[in-house]
């Protein structure tokens, strides 16, 4: 029984080691972690409205600042994070590039908005946006309200309750981690652009307008999970978290009075712990949203679809005809976005591209769909079977099989060594071609005289005399008769 008692304690001593290990690791993973909040810009003061979660992230080794100056690359160097809580006075162009730098170069930034009443009365709108705007985030000029999960038995809520409103529709992400539901209470709705990304959104029952109430919906605009309360984005080695309300954030009577404070109401601050965790853990490789090699930070263009993109990440028009050429099927050779960027005919086989489904060049005898014949269905089509007409084999050029030498027209010579095709005449050379015996350019199949050159007009015989002929020996002989007669004659006398 000892032994059995003295087992269980050693594991429970072990267990409790481990969690305290574990929870010392999370505490101390953010030691040296130095957060800056901006109070230059805002009328709001961090230091005293957010004291309990200032308080939170210093007991876990967070080194927290304020600043009442100007932005500059200088000073934000020495943090890992910056908070904008409510920004109220315009920032100079040399602030707004300050921001941009320090988040591409692995800076985290959290951006906390308010309702389109706060927005408006304090003159938030136009220099929160300038911030926001660069990491693809809006912040809306309107308010989110539900009609059924609102926050209940506080003095504050008893007010116009319906601003005060439950969420619990999250994505799975480091920041949404244990996280079920929040207190949103008056909140604005956020406006995304790549790269940014929605991480929380609006009940089935939520609306967002601006100036909206249960009584008067005449400003919806939107409802349900149309309505993006917290987002991120990942911006060069750097993180930006967006979220539409800073009450969320606001303990006890600071704000609202004893009971009024939402920190702890449900994950509250859960929720804004990661928060700070997740901005505060620098990228180890450039954001690249849309994956086409270029980090977002130098990206002009937004292609998801496309990594043939030029050093700015837009993508290419090689043959300048206004499709690129990720959708261009002839990305060298100018044509019309009717014809996937290609000419009219690009193979010449006389079949539009938009309706030739082959692209055969070589070859012209083709089917209504553009695609080469195969008449005699031996699977050789008709632009390479030297028998389109008869079935054949491959190996025998798509013509039937021969039994003996193959004599196409039967001169007694074959094919393989045939140099003329002559199939009526029979009296030809060792070529297969027809013989010319007496060379007057008749062959021997159409001369009538073979062996008396003569002419094409006579069928190669000689051309005829029109007058009398006379031979040579008949001449001679008559003569001779008549030489004769006259001496015997002569002799007589």
């Amino acid at each position: 029984m000892k032994c059995t008692y003295m087992k269980r304690l050693i594991g429970f001593a072990t267990l409790v080691i481990l969690l305290i290990l574990s929870n010392a690791h999370n505490e101390c993973s953010q030691q040296g972690t130095r957060v800056l909040f901006d109070k230059y810009h805002a009328h709001w003061n961090p230091s005293t409205q957010l004291y309990q979660i200032i308080y939170d992230l210093e007991s876990r080794g967070y080194i927290v600042d304020f600043s009442d100056k100007r932005i500059n690359s200088s000073l934000l160097s020495q943090y890992n994070i910056f908070v904008l809580m409510d920004p109220s006075e315009d920032f100079s162009d040399y602030e707004k590039e300050s921001i941009r730098g320090f988040v591409e170069n692995g800076g985290g930034l959290i951006i906390l908005g308010e309702c389109d009443r706060v927005m408006s009365s304090e003159g938030i709108l136009t220099p929160i946006n300038d911030i926001s705007s660069m990491f693809g985030i809006g912040f809306n000029n309107d308010r989110v309200i539900d009609s059924e999960e609102q926050i209940s038995d506080t003095e504050t809520t008893l007010w116009e309750p319906e601003g005060f409103v439950i969420i619990s529709n999250f994505i799975r992400h480091p920041v949404t981690l244990l996280i079920s539901n929040v207190g949103y209470c008056w909140g604005c709705s956020l406006e995304l652009q790549p790269p940014a990304v929605g991480l929380a959104f609006g009940n089935p029952t939520s609306l967002a307008g601006r100036g909206i109430l249960l009584q008067d919906l005449t400003g919806k605009e939107k409802e349900g999970d149309d309505i993006v309360v917290l987002a991120a984005a990942e911006y060069g080695m750097g993180k930006v978290l967006a979220i539409g309300d800073t009450d969320f954030l606001i303990a006890g009577h600071d704000r609202f009075g004893d009971h009024d404070g939402f920190l702890s109401f449900r994950q509250n601050r859960q929720l804004g712990l990661n928060m700070f965790e997740w901005v505060g853990e620098k990228s180890t490789t450039r954001a690249d949203y849309d994956g086409d090699g270029v980090p977002d930070s130098s990206d002009q263009c937004i292609n998801p679809g496309c990594k043939i993109v030029d050093s700015v990440g837009c993508p290419k028009d090689s043959d300048n005809d206004g499709l690129n050429d990720c959708e261009d099927r002839c990305p060298t050779e100018p044509g019309t976005p009717a014809n996937y960027g290609c000419s009219g005919d690009r193979d010449n086989d006389g079949i539009p591209d938009d309706q030739d489904a082959c692209n055969n060049p070589d070859c012209s005898a083709v089917d209504s769909q553009g695609c080469p014949k195969d008449t005699d269905g031996d699977e050789m089509n008709d632009c390479e079977d030297e028998c389109p007409s008869e079935y054949g084999e491959k190996n025998n050029n798509g013509c039937p099989e021969q039994i003996g030498e193959k004599d196409s027209d039967n001169d007694g010579v074959p094919d393989d060594q045939d140099g003329c095709f002559n199939p009526e005449c029979s009296r030809v050379d060792s070529q297969g071609c027809p013989r010319d015996s007496d060379n007057d350019g008749v062959n021997d199949c159409e001369d009538q005289c073979l062996n008396q050159p003569g002419i094409q007009a006579h069928n190669g015989c000689p051309e005829q005399q029109t007058g009398p002929t006379f031979c040579l020996g008949t001449v001679l002989l008559s003569i001779m008769v008549i030489s004769g007669a006259i001496i015997t004659k002569m002799k007589l006398k």
